[in-house]
């Protein structure tokens, strides 16, 4: 493998962990909250919250610094 290889391989796998992380962090209790409401027969309003709203732009923002960076 040649030295520029690697260093694709080493900012992909940065941008999936910095993006990742976040996403993975807000996903997860909202996802396991909708299966939960599910099984008890109740309906959950699925709509963006204040808070995934902000998760959200906060992302669009790492995601311009990062490729600013590269």
């Amino acid at each position: 493998m040649s030295r520029g290889s690697d260093s694709t391989v080493f900012r992909l796998m940065s941008w999936v962990c910095v993006l990742g992380t976040p996403i993975m962090l807000f996903a997860l209790p909202t996802l396991l909250r909708i299966r939960a409401a599910k099984a008890v027969g109740l309906e959950l309003d699925t709509g963006i919250s204040k808070t995934g709203a902000w998760m959200i732009g906060g992302l669009f923002l790492m995601l311009i610094i990062l490729i600013a960076l590269y």
